[in-house]
């Protein structure tokens, strides 16, 4: 195969809903949201948001489907990229960095690796860019999760989050705190990073846009479409213990050295 597939990779809650849901809602995107080849489960399954969210498939592509329970990630993948292809969209892959950096608790152990990107990259030519948060804000968040609360400890959390600043660092990288300050900007780069056409219509758009996964609307938390603009959050500072880990943490210096936080 000669295709061109663009992929946005970003950990969890470091801000890439919001930014998948202004890209998403870009004429001509069709995105896939936190999609990875070991999870297909419920709404992560790509065929799933490519039949329910975008409409993708014919007559004879969901009978392929219904009737060959085998088909591989690859090959989902590459159905939905012709089907995008045919109808004139751009096919965008938000990864499910999570399940390489962090794992728990859908997988045993991360690989810290962008899988992904590994996969794709022997079927097709990849353009790919990397999102980051600052660890402390995204430590304080994630570990907010009931889903997450308990399964992971500091030190875990950012020998992973070092490995990807490691990669995004060499990938190239938005910095999340740098987008809620000039969105229109940062979204021109990542356009330009993944070959996608910007669309400034977004800015009218993108909180009505409900094809993402990882949506915190009904929270208030500022990332989902309660909010009509995006909103610059304060930085958070977690209790004296917990400050104490992160500032004797090597990863969490070499971290902030490359992707350029002063703390």
């Amino acid at each position: 195969m000669n295709y061109k597939i663009s992929i946005l990779h970003n950990m969890a809650r470091s801000g890439g809903t919001l930014i998948s849901k202004c890209l998403g809602c870009m004429e001509n995107v069709v995105l896939l949201s936190e999609v990875h080849p070991r999870v297909m489960d419920g709404i992560f399954n790509p065929l799933k948001q490519a039949e329910q969210w975008h409409k993708l498939f014919r007559k004879d592509d969901l009978w392929h489907i219904h009737n060959q329970p085998d088909i591989s990630w690859i090959q989902a993948i590459e159905l939905i990229y012709r089907r995008s292809l045919q109808a004139g969209k751009h096919l965008l892959l938000r990864d499910w960095s999570h399940i390489d950096f962090t794992a728990v608790p859908w997988v045993d152990k991360p690989s810290y690796t962008l899988t992904i990107a590994s996969e794709l990259g022997k079927y097709f030519h990849i353009n790919n860019t990397c999102t980051v948060r600052h660890p402390i804000d995204q430590w304080i968040s994630l570990s907010n999760l009931s889903i997450i609360s308990g399964k992971i400890d500091i030190s875990t959390f950012l020998n992973g989050y070092r490995k990807f600043a490691e990669i995004a660092a060499e990938t190239g990288f938005i910095r999340y705190e740098d987008f809620t300050q000039n969105p229109d900007q940062s979204l021109k780069v990542l356009c330009e990073r993944l070959n996608i056409i910007y669309d400034k219509t977004y800015q009218q758009k993108w909180f009505d846009f409900t094809h993402v996964t990882g949506d915190t609307s009904n929270t208030g938390s500022g990332r989902g479409s309660k909010h009509k603009e995006i909103i610059v959050l304060k930085r958070r500072m977690p209790d004296a213990s917990t400050l104490k880990l992160f500032k004797k943490n090597k990863d969490f210096k070499t971290s902030i050295k490359l992707l350029g936080y002063d703390f």
